[in-house]
């Protein structure tokens, strides 16, 4: 049977043998796809909490629009048995790691009702996109109509960042999950420069960092699919998207985002270029990097060069609002090493750090929010105390294989992982986590045309 959808280019003729009803196997390509369009939306319904007079992000419970969606794909998939299934046993090899992470992170949380909140909402979210990953990698879905819908889902809110750095505001809308921004504000993500406060674009997300961290893997996937295109127009297209993801990124000023696209194509090519010499193959369409790349290049350089003194601020430690974020990001790595000391075999519980360095504050009332520590890998010792950590590095041997293969998607992920939280701590991250994963571990379309 072949779907009647072509325009989604899903194919069942290899399917052997189906044991439901039309109507679910039609709807099941639609589904996913809203899943991933809806990824990059932060609407969702939440309780206030809030932690030395200040908001806490991790502490409120939510429900994000894409979860309808997510669900969906989930109940569908396991109805859908297509020819490539995974092995059932190799899945069940999570299981105990998994189970152990959970229990150490009740044990850390000490089942005090606030840090359980907020340690039952990660492990809600991250389960929830874990099981939507195994879905899509269990029903046979190809890494290039991931990475298709992928791009188109972020090309929208490339486009209102870019209007967001021209305009110099964000509007608020609650509809998508986006708050006002003024670059006259306090605690408005800005730069400074020539005494003027010019405002960084957030796209539709909390923060720069985490929009520019979205568009470096975006740039990245939109040069796989430029060097995979097989038509001209599929070529033209990604490349044009590649420049505009290219100009969102530096709007972000995310010096983090910077350097994990400079990083992940330089692998990205690096790997083409071993494949032609070892192999004497050329790796696919090598017009559509070059002319990605090049696109990128022109559209960098028209936007940094005029404006050069401003981007190069960035870089200026003695600037009062650089060297205030070095210290601020020392400052809570050195809390994190303090709380890690304080919860060594248990850890504190997943997002409920901030809970208990509210406890080590002299006062109730703090100057500034709270913040995690900026480097996952501390985080997630802080989060789940040396027992965790090692059931997660068990969690990292299982699937090394694939980790290795797709280093040119893994390593930029690590450089954002190095230098800040949100891949761990917020939906917005751990979204982003997640097509990461479907990019690594989602076979290549044999046959597919971009």
């Amino acid at each position: 049977m072949k779907s009647k959808l072509s325009i989604f280019n899903f194919q069942y003729s290899n399917i052997p043998k189906l044991e439901i009803g039309d109507w679910q196997l039609e709807i099941f390509p639609i589904v996913w796809r809203l899943a991933i369009l809806t990824l990059p939306l932060q609407t969702r319904w939440f309780s206030e909490a809030s932690l030395a007079n200040w908001p806490w992000e991790q502490g409120r419970l939510s429900f994000y629009v894409s979860w309808f969606f997510i669900l969906a794909t989930i109940l569908l998939a396991r109805k859908i048995k297509l020819s490539k299934n995974l092995p059932q046993e190799k899945f069940w090899k999570f299981f105990i790691p998994l189970i152990l992470l959970f229990l150490s992170t009740l044990i850390g949380a000490r089942f005090e009702a606030d840090a359980l909140r907020a340690v039952l909402q990660w492990w809600l979210q991250v389960s929830l996109l874990a099981l939507f990953v195994y879905s899509l990698v269990h029903s046979g879905v190809s890494k290039k109509q991931v990475a298709m819908w992928f791009v188109i889902s972020l090309l929208p809110h490339a486009a209102l960042g870019l209007r967001q750095f021209v305009s110099q505001q964000v509007i608020g809308s609650a509809w998508l999950g986006i708050a006002a921004q003024n670059p006259q504000n306090l605690g408005v993500s800005v730069i400074e420069a020539g005494g003027l406060r010019i405002l960084r674009s957030y796209g539709n997300f909390p923060h720069p960092n985490i929009f520019g961290g979205w568009l470096a893997v975006g740039y990245l996937v939109t040069l796989w699919l430029a060097g995979s295109a097989k038509k001209p127009l599929g070529t033209i297209t990604w490349s044009i998207i590649s420049a505009v993801f290219a100009a969102a990124c530096i709007f972000s000023f995310s010096r983090t985002a910077w350097l994990a696209v400079v990083i992940g194509a330089a692998i990205f090519l690096f790997f083409s270029i071993r494949q032609k010499i070892s192999h004497g193959r050329k790796f696919g369409n090598w017009k559509g990097v070059f002319l990605a790349l090049l696109l990128s290049f022109i559209t960098i350089g028209a936007i940094v060069i005029p404006e050069r003194n401003l981007f190069f601020s960035r870089f200026n430690g003695n600037a009062r609002l650089e060297a205030k974020s070095m210290q601020e990001r020392a400052t809570s790595l050195q809390l994190g090493l303090v709380l890690f000391r304080r919860h060594l075999f248990f850890g504190t519980g997943p997002n409920a750090e901030l809970y208990d360095l509210a406890k080590l504050l002299p006062q109730k009332i703090s100057d500034a929010p709270l913040e995690s520590p900026h480097n996952v890998f501390l985080l997630a010792l802080i989060n789940f105390g040396i027992i965790g950590f090692l059931s997660s590095v068990w969690i990292f041997c299982l699937c090394r294989r694939f980790v290795i293969r797709h280093s040119s998607f893994v390593i930029p992920l690590v450089v954002l992982a190095l230098f800040d939280h949100y891949l761990w701590s917020y939906w917005s991250g751990q979204t982003l986590s997640a097509i990461g994963f479907l990019l690594v571990f989602l076979d290549d379309e044999p046959n597919g045309e971009a």
